[in-house]
């Protein structure tokens, strides 16, 4: 085989697997994403904001945001309340159950980006890019306002990527695609090692990217074992793949400010 070393797109998908676990922990529902990343780091940083305003910032949609917010009242978590600046807009904050979740959100953030420094270096070599340095003797950057970085990053290389007449391929799917494409003669099993995921989940996503005509099987390319099935992207798979580098490379900068925070991450 090739070099196994995951491709950015690959380790940029587990880093949003590893911070959406700890806000979906943190804050309950069932999959955090982006937008949720924002509102819940600008409430949480303790700034009070109507919904007008959280759904600019989020660039979400206002059914969605309202949903989000009647789930979090819901759970006693935020209060809303007409704002005192205007009175015909809605203002919502923390409640004090909702700050003790914030507080605990920020420390489980400090001890992901702790563990995940590595990752950040590796994605900051896969973009040929150094760690940009960061501010020495000053104050610590605040694990949520590297969330809602987080957040907006995410959505900007989502939004470019939907904007691509390619098949939509999100979440594990697309960190599966990336990895058979960067790999040769990879075999399932070896997916999913490299994901750290049960071979009956990788398996399923397999069949999901053979049956959209994304990926091949094959067999006979192995030495010494004639049955072993090796996995291969198509020329459809590769054109998705191509499309996701580029977009990744249209993001480098942003990127590259992310991940050198994380990189840098203090102990």
């Amino acid at each position: 085989m090739s070099d196994p070393t995951p491709p950015v797109s690959a380790l940029l998908g587990r880093f949003s697997e590893a911070v959406t676990s700890v806000v979906t922990e943190a804050f309950g529902g069932t999959w955090a994403d982006n937008e949720e990343f924002i509102v819940l780091s600008e409430l949480a940083l303790g700034n009070q904001l109507t919904t007008r305003e959280l759904t600019s910032s989020a660039s979400m949609a206002r059914h969605v945001l309202h949903h989000l917010i009647d789930r979090l009242r819901r759970d006693g978590l935020v209060s809303t309340a007409p704002s005192q600046f205007d009175g015909r807009a809605v203002a919502v904050e923390l409640t004090p159950p909702g700050r003790l979740r914030a507080e605990a959100l920020r420390a489980s953030l400090q001890v992901s980006f702790q563990e995940l420094k590595g990752l950040a270096g590796a994605v900051l070599r896969g973009l040929d890019a150094p760690p940009r340095p960061q501010r020495r003797g000053g104050q610590t950057i605040d694990p949520l306002a590297v969330l809602g970085l987080t957040g907006r990053v995410g959505q900007d290389l989502g939004a470019s990527l939907r904007a691509l007449d390619l098949p939509d391929v999100t979440g594990r799917r697309r960190i599966t695609l990336v990895q058979i494409a960067a790999t040769e003669n990879i075999r399932p099993r070896d997916v999913s090692q490299a994901q750290a995921t049960y071979r009956q989940s990788t398996a399923y996503v397999i069949d999901q990217l053979v049956a959209e005509s994304l990926v091949g099987r094959h067999r006979g390319r192995v030495p010494d074992d004639a049955r072993a099935v090796t996995l291969e992207v198509t020329e459809r798979g590769r054109q998705v793949v191509d499309g996701i580098d580029d977009v990744l490379w249209r993001h480098r900068e942003a990127l590259v400010e992310l991940f050198s925070i994380v990189a840098a991450w203090p102990k």
